[in-house]
Parts: C-alpha cells; structure tokens; sequence
C-alpha cells in the first residue's frame, strides 16, 4: 500500500501530540517503513501547514487582545 500525504501528515500530527518532534526519520519509523523522499515532499507540505495555522492564532490571539484593550 502506498503512503498518502494524509497518512504522513496525520503520523506527524500523532507525533508532535505526543511531544516527539516529527523528523523524516521519526515519521519513518512511526509509518513502519517507506521512501525518505515521499515522506520529505509530504513533511516539506505539513510543516508550511503548521505555520500557517500558528500565524492564524498568532493574529487570533493579537486581534482579541486589541479587542479588549478597545473595549475597555
């Protein structure tokens, strides 16, 4: 069975829940197995995700502080 960007991505998700950094190598083994470059074009995908998501609370967390400075 091939391996599917989700199937990484959801590993490197598990991973960094469980406090593992999701390395090629970590992901690897978590997956049983499977080709550095597949895995490293999905991880290169998942990690530009992770920091999208953490600019997005990054401007959450800012606007929501302004709001209440504001509104005070």
């Amino acid at each position: 069975m091939a391996l599917t960007t989700q199937d990484i991505h959801a590993t490197a998700d598990t991973l960094a829940e469980q406090g593992v950094k999701p390395t090629l190598a970590e992901v690897r083994k978590a997956l049983g197995g499977g080709s550095f470059t597949t895995i490293s074009d999905a991880m290169k995908s998942w990690r530009q995700e992770q920091k999208t998501e953490q600019q997005l609370q990054l401007v959450k967390r800012s606007k929501s502080f302004y709001t209440h400075i504001i509104l005070q």
